[in-house]
């Protein structure tokens, strides 16, 4: 399989250049054309395909730079400004389920939003974002059939949302649901002293604080606060 491919659209100056790196799609528009058929074969493949023409019809409307990019243990998508020129970039995941992958979409295209209304003047997750939020996601409710349990869970989280959904802890229960076969568990699910791998180091479980555990790293002893639901791998002594 190529690295790169170019694919040149028949509108003059128009490039968009699909590179295939790995596990990471990144889409770089030139000039602001309407080139959907393009940005379809993507999106397609990543949210539910009732939400597919929805996303297509923001995105006409206020185009953007899209990276489905590598699994990043720190965040599930980001969104940063073009300052001069050029289009806004928003970058997703690719590992997550189509559900999650359009609320973290939607959530990226609100700030785009907040950005062209405020712009340096609202907070990032303010009141004003949480506006746009929902503005731009409720109305995938009446497009999607999203499981009964997911489809409460992410509307009650849209009723006051946080900088992160991984803060709501039965969202995520939810959306793992839907997430494909792993090795990994979560380390709610791991006994009090168990061994477990992340980032290539060994922890050990410990006592749950308010909302998250209290773990050690074996080597260093030091202490550090993992989320419930933080995927680890199980630790097996040889």
């Amino acid at each position: 399989m190529p690295i790169l491919s170019r694919v040149s659209l028949l509108k003059e100056k128009t490039v968009v250049i699909l590179v295939l790196l790995g596990i990471k799609w990144i889409f770089l528009k030139k000039k602001m054309t309407k080139i959907s058929s393009n940005f379809e074969d993507v999106i397609s493949n990543y949210v539910p395909e009732q939400a597919v023409r929805e996303v297509i019809r923001l995105w006409e409307e206020n185009p953007y730079q899209l990276t489905v990019a590598s699994q990043r243990k720190t965040k599930k998508g980001d969104f940063r400004a073009r300052i001069k020129g050029n289009v806004h970039y928003i970058s997703v995941n690719y590992n997550l389920n189509s559900y999650e992958f359009l609320l973290v979409l939607i959530h990226e295209y609100a700030h785009l939003m907040v950005w062209k209304i405020y712009g340096r003047n609202a907070k990032p997750h303010g009141e004003e974002w949480k506006d746009q939020f929902r503005t731009y996601m409720l109305p995938f409710f009446k497009l999607v059939d999203f499981p009964p349990k997911l489809g409460i869970a992410m509307l009650n989280y849209l009723r006051n949302p946080k900088a992160s959904s991984g803060s709501d802890i039965n969202l995520q229960k939810e959306f793992a649901k839907f997430d494909p076969p792993s090795d990994e568990v979560l380390v709610e699910d791991l006994k009090d002293g168990e061994l477990f791998f992340y980032n290539f180091r060994v922890f050990k479980k410990g006592k749950k604080l308010r909302t998250r555990y209290l773990c050690e790293e074996v080597l260093t002893k030091s202490k550090y606060r993992f989320s419930p639901l933080a995927p680890v791998e199980l630790y097996e002594s040889v």
